[in-house]
């Protein structure tokens, strides 16, 4: 039987800038961190939110717990600015309400919220939980570009804990690796772009994992290298075996993106 892993985040709607022009694209931790799970031979489920006028089919490799409809999407602009990605917001909506008894059956849940449609520390877990620091420190104003602020610290108690960020992130919300293991998370993922990524475990290894090829595909990756980890992870195998093999997988989904194939069945 497949590992279940639950994301928990909204579906955004992103207009990413391609010249003149723009192509909008179905995007969201449901999408990225959902292919994560299926690529680690897990079962993946979305507990999220989408507004009227989101366009996109269902990814098919989705089961959906719940979904709540609001009036808009949240709505992303995305340019670059030279090798800096710029994020503006176009459309946001209100916080979803997270019922935890739903998701009794799911094996292991990913809070990952892109512009705080979640607020995590009124949730009590006990069972594996990873968390994506990006959307939980996001100041989010309609038609401004997205800037940050510092995370709110809570206690997390969960079996299994991994948190992931990149250095950038890590700074601006005033975080230290050590700051991250006081509030209960035993495995941190700190991620350096196209350096790769640092495992820090708490009184374990700290090791890097370089990738050997490094893909174009900017959006997602984040959400796609947890979310590989953190299954890999509940499935059973130690951190630096999973750390592995989520090196490996994120390096082609690097270099593929959303065109990324999924095992069938």
């Amino acid at each position: 039987m497949k590992t279940r892993v639950a994301i928990i985040g909204a579906f955004t709607i992103d207009e990413i800038v391609n010249g003149q022009g723009l192509v909008e694209r179905p995007g969201g931790a449901p999408v990225y961190a959902g292919m994560g799970v299926v690529s680690s031979e897990g079962e993946a489920g979305a507990y999220t939110a989408w507004g009227e006028d989101f366009h996109f089919s269902r990814p098919s490799y989705l089961t959906i717990i719940r979904q709540f409809l609001f009036n808009k999407t949240i709505r992303f602009r995305i340019g670059f600015e030279g090798d800096k990605r710029v994020l503006v917001l176009r459309a946001i909506h209100d916080r979803m309400p997270v019922d935890i008894g739903i998701l009794r059956g799911w094996e292991g849940l990913i809070l990952n919220p892109v512009c705080n449609e979640l607020s995590w520390g009124d949730l009590e877990i006990d069972k594996p939980v990873g968390v994506d620091i990006q959307g939980f420190i996001r100041v989010c104003e309609v038609d401004k570009p997205i800037t940050y602020t510092h995370l709110r610290r809570v206690k997390v108690s969960s079996p299994l804990t991994v948190f992931h960020a990149n250095a950038e992130e890590l700074s601006l919300a005033d975080l230290s690796v050590e700051d991250i293991h006081e509030m209960g998370f035993k495995e941190v993922l700190v991620s350096d772009g196209q350096n790769g990524f640092v495992l820090h475990v708490k009184e374990g290894p700290k090791e890097k994992f370089a990738p050997q090829r490094v893909g174009n595909y900017e959006i997602g990756n984040g959400d796609y290298l947890l979310s590989t980890y953190f299954t890999h992870r509940v499935k059973g195998l130690d951190e630096l075996a999973s750390a592995r093999i989520a090196s490996i997988l994120t390096q082609e989904f690097s270099i593929s993106g959303p065109t990324l194939p999924l095992p069938q069945g």
